[in-house]
């Protein structure tokens, strides 16, 4: 018979008691931003959003990649000065493809004149600024978790949470337009660094004092296999995250990316607040479960789980989308309620499933995991183009269709792998 005893273990273990007042941080600042969207749709229009949503995607696109991985391997050594050559890299990195991504969008300004990327493109060095200071944010969270410094992360999410909507919802009043979102925005993705790099410079400075350049080549040869292996997985994960909004809005529009980033948000909640943290205790489990040939059934029942307990949500949202869409962004959003309509089976997929992702890394499937995420890109941005080339046919009802075959695959193959 199945328990749940293995779960609740884990959550009164003092190191998940660590992650979750991190993981809770992290989602107040998602929540901040969110319950701003409200007070921000009444001083935006749908295609000022759309340029946000075009924005945001262009530089989460390059994020993954822009340290080239070397901040995902901060808390791994044993040695401060390795990690301390590791942030050095990370910087330089992150540093450089910011420069490489300004030359790039200056030198091709005149192949986007008269698309409609040609208004994202005007904010060049906007776009540029964010993915520096976004990549710094990361390369700084990664040593606050080496450090242990989680109540000071929790915090920084916190803050740039409220100084990003506070800036976006200001700039609203200001009648100002796209900029006031997009510099929100940039705000929210850069500000965490700062209040990090503030609390833990002055900790660590000794220790900066004390690096050489031996010990950046040192974490360069041990640590090589991150920006040769990691950084390709990373673009084509975020491709696949990304390129679907970017796509929409060249094809359709920047008011239909707008009302499909409002759909997005809404859809979105429950994965990012439940889904993401409960992975991390699922791994926690499953290589045990595994061992002890319960792994599928345990995979099984939490699964069945997370789908019924959110297909009463699923059901209200789909017949309730248009009121509660209107109610809480006005007329003008009223597209937003067929988008939030179309999106839910995908989202209720995606919730169901991202919790038990990692049976496939616990099964030592990482290329089953790799065909997946191809998988995934070719229907999703095969389905826009194949709606948009058949005319008469939205292409967001298209990334619908594509995104819930994707999770309705990525269900079924989880759930073999588990068996084996």
């Amino acid at each position: 018979m199945f328990e749940f005893t293995p779960v609740i273990a884990v959550l009164q273990n003092p190191m998940f008691k660590r992650f979750m007042a991190l993981a809770s941080g992290s989602a107040a600042g998602q929540a901040i931003m969110f319950f701003a969207l409200p007070v921000a749709t009444q001083l935006y229009v749908p295609a000022d959003f759309g340029v946000l949503a075009s924005f945001s995607s262009l530089v989460l696109l390059l994020l993954p990649a822009a340290c080239f991985r070397f901040d995902l391997a901060i808390p791994i050594p044993q040695d401060d000065g390795e990690a301390l050559g590791l942030v050095t890299l990370a910087f330089v990195s992150a540093t450089l493809i910011s420069v490489f991504y300004a030359v790039a969008l200056l030198a091709t300004v005149e192949l986007w004149e008269d698309t409609i990327q040609d208004v994202i493109i005007s904010y060049w060095w906007l776009l540029v600024l964010a993915l520096w200071s976004a990549a710094i944010f990361s390369l700084i969270q990664y040593w606050a978790i080496r450090m242990k410094k989680f109540r000071s992360l929790a915090i920084s999410h916190v803050v740039r949470g409220l100084i990003g909507a506070s800036s976006q919802i200001g700039m609203g009043f200001l009648s100002i337009g796209a900029f006031g979102l997009l510099v929100g925005q940039s705000i929210y993705m850069g500000m965490g660094a700062l209040f990090l790099a503030w609390s833990l410079v002055w900790i660590n400075l000794d220790a900066l004092k004390k690096m050489t350049r031996f010990d950046i080549f040192a974490a360069l040869r041990k640590n090589w296999r991150f920006p040769i292996y990691s950084t390709p997985e990373a673009l084509f994960n975020s491709a696949s995250a990304n390129l679907p909004m970017i796509l929409i809005v060249a094809l359709v529009g920047y008011e239909a990316g707008g009302l499909l980033y409002v759909a997005q948000r809404l859809t979105s909640i429950p994965v990012g607040l439940i889904g993401g943290n409960l992975s991390r205790v699922f791994l926690s489990e499953a290589p045990e479960l595994d061992r002890k040939k319960r792994l599928f059934f345990f995979t099984l029942r939490l699964w069945l789980t997370l789908f019924m307990s959110a297909f009463p949500l699923a059901i209200f949202l789909s017949l309730l989308a248009e009121p509660l869409t209107v109610r809480l962004f006005g007329d003008d959003w009223i597209g937003a309620a067929q988008y939030l309509s179309w999106l839910i089976p995908a989202a209720l997929l995606q919730f169901s499933v991202v919790p038990v992702a990692t049976v496939l890394h616990v099964k030592s499937k990482q290329l089953v995991a790799l065909l997946v995420q191809v998988s995934g890109f070719v229907l999703q941005v095969g389905s826009i183009w194949l709606c948009y080339a058949m005319g008469g046919v939205d292409p967001v009802l298209g990334f619908a269709i594509g995104s819930a075959f994707h999770y309705g695959i990525y269900s079924i193959v989880i759930l073999v792998s588990a068996r084996d």
